[in-house]
């Protein structure tokens, strides 16, 4: 598209624009616009906010305790935690649990797989745990696992009544929802987005401009 006897054109190609026109001592001038540094731009910012996102975590810590007593199972019970007997090596599930006269006595069962996850932890760092689509390991922050010597207690197996006196429980470990932990991984990207945005948007605007390259020349 050209102004009739000016000389001026105007020449549009994929991914940019090209201005001929004549200044007024009739030397040519070509104006060059590149639109695909901001689109480039775009995609780096996009990807680059999904990175920052997967710093999203979640992370359970472990309350360790000495020593239980029989009113700290029953609160266990009332919160309907998942209690986990720990003999050596092995572990089962403890359901149908009772305590009456210093003495926890429960039924033995397989773990099933979302129980065997994290039967071993580091009470002393922050731990993760999987919450995204099918992955949902939330089961883990009810988890009370309950360990007796080996020598307290006989072999086990799966189906056991058993009855085992509190004050021979080794120790207990709680698992709880490390909030502090959880909601720093949340906070961290929430600040880094907003800002990564502004800078994303003001770099297309200067990509914009940068990408117009004015060329003087005369004919």
């Amino acid at each position: 598209m050209a102004e009739p006897g000016s000389g001026n054109s105007i020449l549009v190609r994929a991914g940019r624009a090209i201005i001929s026109f004549r200044d007024p001592k009739n030397r040519a001038m070509n104006t060059q616009t590149n639109y695909s540094s901001p689109k480039k731009l775009v995609l780096l910012t996009a990807l680059t906010l999904l990175f920052l996102m997967q710093g999203c975590k979640f992370y359970y810590k472990v309350q360790t305790e000495p020593r239980i007593a029989q009113t700290d199972i029953s609160r266990f019970e009332s919160l309907d935690k998942y209690m986990i007997l720990h003999r050596g090596d092995n572990a089962w599930h403890m359901k149908d649990v009772a305590v009456a006269a210093g003495f926890l006595s429960g039924t033995l069962a397989d773990l099933p797989a979302d129980h065997l996850l994290y039967l071993k932890t580091n009470p002393e760092k922050g731990n993760r745990y999987k919450k995204i689509g099918k992955y949902d390991e939330t089961c883990v922050l009810q988890e009370v696992h309950l360990y007796v010597g080996e020598a307290s207690m006989p072999a086990l197996k799966n189906g056991d009544r058993v009855k085992v006196a509190v004050d021979s429980i080794r120790k207990a470990e709680i698992y709880q929802m490390d909030k502090c932990k959880t909601n720093m991984s949340w906070l961290i990207p929430g600040i880094g987005v907003p800002v990564l945005l502004g800078a994303g948007i003001v770099g297309i605007v200067v990509g914009s401009e940068s990408g117009m390259n004015l060329s003087l020349g005369s004919k």
